[in-house]
């Protein structure tokens, strides 16, 4: 199956690239998120995959497309991309000695179908470890991310406790429910 990814993240590639039967092409989309904070985070994640992929379908509207967004929730709060290495540093600080969440909204379109969804999983990390955040910060790049992390990245494993679902969905798509989603198309 054809499949656009509307999405720049050599993450969810990797990711696609690794369900059987897909022919992928790359068309990153840049929509205007704001006017949202009110939405719940499930559904602003949900919301954003979906306007993502909506952009890209409006132009490719004989195409199958993907969308989908990644947001970090601790205590109540969405962290989003860090813009530098003090609000990395301060994200760490919330996240560390607690559980987050980890939303990510999916919305797959075609010209018979619209599917949404979302996946949550909740990862805990160690206390704070200022040599740790340190070296991921310098080692990684924690502006690309939400919630300024990869746990993909080997620098991040000591800060771990435990990953609670599907660990894709941390990295940044759910191959469980992309794969559901496209197959009912």
């Amino acid at each position: 199956m054809n499949i656009i990814l509307a999405s720049n993240s050599p993450r969810r590639l990797e990711l696609l690239n690794s369900l059987n039967g897909l022919d992928i092409t790359v068309l990153p989309s840049n929509i205007d998120e704001s006017g949202l904070e009110k939405l719940e985070p499930s559904d602003l994640a949900a919301t954003l995959a979906f306007k993502k992929a909506k952009v890209v379908f409006d132009k490719n509207p004989d195409s199958v497309v993907l969308g989908a967004d990644t947001i970090v929730v601790v205590n109540g709060e969405i962290l989003g991309k860090p813009k530098n290495e003090i609000e990395a540093k301060q994200f760490f600080k919330k996240l560390c000695g607690t559980t987050h969440e980890v939303i990510t909204g999916v919305a797959v379109i075609s010209k018979n179908n619209i599917k949404i969804n979302h996946a949550i999983t909740l990862v805990t990390f160690k206390e704070y470890n200022e040599e740790l955040v340190n070296n991921y910060i310098k080692n990684n790049n924690p502006y690309d991310k939400a919630g300024g992390c990869g746990i993909q990245d080997k620098d991040l494993q000591e800060l771990v406790e435990k990953v609670e679902g599907d660990l894709n969905n941390v990295v940044g798509l759910p191959l469980g429910l992309v794969e559901e989603m496209i197959k009912s198309m």
